[in-house]
């Protein structure tokens, strides 16, 4: 990459693979909470994958689009992670009376 040069690196290439990765591992971040009371990060195997998608569609800012769908869909996953322990441990508690809006 050229530092005299002006890289897109936000179309709708990287947020749709970073949608689509979000979902995916969110999904596979929630089984693995109620099945194994364990999560995962997702930003190794979304980083492999978007740059795998990058080679085969033969992207040309493919570094910096792979940082943006990673960065998507890590933070998809970091947030079904939290939820699945915050939730319960709300139940648990017997917080009834949890508003965030006011």
């Amino acid at each position: 990459m050229s530092p005299q040069k002006t890289y897109e690196e936000i179309n709708s290439y990287v947020v749709f693979w970073g949608l689509f990765f979000s979902v995916l591992f969110a999904l596979a971040v929630g089984y693995l909470c109620l099945k194994i009371g364990q999560t995962v990060d997702a930003f190794a195997p979304v980083s492999v994958l978007a740059m795998g998608m990058a080679v085969l569609f033969h992207r040309k800012n493919a570094f910096p689009e792979t940082v943006h769908i990673q960065s998507i869909a890590s933070a998809g996953t970091n947030i079904i992670g939290g939820a699945m322990f915050i939730l319960p441990a709300l139940y648990i508690l017997n917080i009834e009376d949890v508003s965030f809006i006011e």
